[in-house]
């Protein structure tokens, strides 16, 4: 696990900064080191650091526990839905008119059809 952790673009940057920077005289890397080193700071500072549980308890043997998601009731989200549902509802009323129009279409074919041929057969057997 150490050595991923050695590997990774802001501790290979940081080191860099670093050696190149507080303890090679660079002026470029050392104002490099400041920011990272400021970053982390106010990283810590504000608590973007390790995240706090938000609930602990002791689970003794045969006692089971449920981890659940709540969703998030944000404004966006909850009109962002709403606004699925509606196109939703939408496109489904748009295809039951398309069908309706469709078979109705069929009808009316069927129906001028069926009075259509009753004539003919009448002028082609006399």
């Amino acid at each position: 696990m150490a050595g991923r952790r050695k590997l990774k673009p802001g501790v290979l940057l940081r080191r860099k900064a670093l050696r190149s920077g507080v303890l090679g005289g660079d002026s470029k890397w050392f104002r490099v080191f400041l920011v990272i080193t400021a970053w982390r700071k106010a990283k810590g500072l504000f608590g973007f650091g390790d995240p706090e549980p938000v609930y602990v308890h002791d689970v003794e043997p045969g006692q089971s526990f449920v981890i659940a998601h709540q969703p998030s009731t944000s404004r966006r989200k909850r009109r962002k839905a709403r606004k699925s549902e509606n196109k939703a509802a939408k496109k489904a009323d748009k295809a039951s008119a398309k069908a309706t129009k469709k078979a109705q279409k069929k009808t009316d074919k069927r129906n001028k059809k069926a009075t259509k041929i009753p004539a003919k057969s009448r002028s082609t057997s006399t």
